[in-house]
């Protein structure tokens, strides 16, 4: 590539001296077609030479990452490298053909060349400032958000456990039988929790492994009035989201749409995947309405964390469900460009 590049530089640098040399041609009447290659050769090969040497030299060891900057550094270089390559080829061309264009005036070039050189680096210095504050902006920010991530994450599951236990104590004095296995499915349950406690993510499958628990233990409760459908396409099972996005609307259906209804219901949980966009869908055909959901700590800090992983590529929609209950669908784009 280097040599690819060189030999590009060379080329032009032959063309341009020899489009010179036509030129003298037409208007010098004096004019020595061997001089006059050699003094263009000298003058052009010496600026395609110094700018071949300056860009690799600065962009092997500078890596600028904006394009805009990037071509105005290479218009620098380029001045640079004629001002200085005119000062050198005039000097050869003094010595070898004992021929003089400049006498004081090359120095002025060189001057020029000096004070180019010197905004370039500064141009350069100025924009790894700035890159670096950026950075640490950053930086400071994704601390922010792993700090406001770990804060809601660390009240969710006492959250889950608190409504967990509401449900053992009704059962207690209904069904004090079933607490036994209650009990058994949270103690599961919470290995899971603890287990994963220190990721951020988790797969589809694992969040569905832990509702499926959840409404395990609900339909200890509820008996038959609950029924539960999964619609679990298989492209989405590895595809990793936030955990516990899913339990607290469960949750609101079990808890606000089955339990007023004395014939119960059925929750669906469905999830697909379409023009690289996760959807995560919750149905229940209970007597909720999508207008009275309740937007306790649990929902509210689904709908925070999502804000704050995926911006506006993250969106919770809830509606109303038919002919009863209520629809949530979570969906996120570029879900495959998320995995972490």
């Amino acid at each position: 590539m280097k040599n690819r590049r060189l030999l590009k530089v060379l080329l032009i640098t032959q063309l341009i001296a020899l489009s010179i040399t036509y030129f003298i041609y037409l208007y010098t009447p004096y004019f020595n077609i061997q001089i006059s290659l050699i003094i263009t050769e000298l003058f052009v090969t010496t600026i395609g030479v110094i700018y071949y040497i300056s860009t690799e030299m600065l962009f092997h060891t500078v890596k600028i990452e904006i394009k805009f900057l990037r071509r105005i550094i290479k218009i620098l270089i380029f001045v640079f490298s004629f001002f200085s390559g005119v000062f050198i080829a005039e000097d050869l061309i003094s010595r070898l053909l004992s021929y003089t264009f400049f006498s004081t005036e090359k120095y002025v070039l060189l001057i020029y060349s000096i004070i180019v050189l010197i905004l370039t680096l500064l141009l350069i210095i100025i924009y790894y400032k700035l890159k670096n504050k950026i950075e640490e902006n950053e930086k400071l920010k994704q601390e922010k958000l792993k700090a406001e991530l770990k804060a809601l994450r660390s009240k969710l599951n006492p959250h889950f456990l608190f409504n967990t236990l509401n449900t053992i104590i009704d059962l207690a004095y209904t069904s004090p039988e079933k607490v036994e296995q209650v009990v058994i499915n949270l103690s599961d349950i919470y290995r899971k929790v603890l287990y994963s406690s220190d990721k951020d993510f988790c797969t589809v499958e694992e969040e569905i492994s832990l509702i499926k628990e959840y409404l395990e233990i609900e339909k200890i409760r509820f008996g038959s009035r609950l029924k539960c459908n999964f619609e679990i396409s298989k492209e989405t099972l590895k595809l990793k989201i936030p955990p516990f996005i899913l339990e607290p609307f469960v949750e609101n259906a079990v808890i606000h749409g089955i339990s007023p209804k004395k014939e119960g219901g059925i929750i669906t949980i469905k999830t697909y995947l379409e023009k690289n966009t996760l959807f995560l869908e919750i149905w229940d055909n209970g007597s909720g309405t999508h207008k009275n959901i309740q937007y306790g700590f649990g929902i509210n800090s689904v709908i925070e964390r999502l804000n704050l992983i995926y911006k506006n590529n993250a969106e919770v929609k809830i509606l109303k469900n038919k002919p009863s209950g209520v629809k949530v669908i979570i969906l996120i784009k570029n879900i495959k460009g998320n995995e972490q």
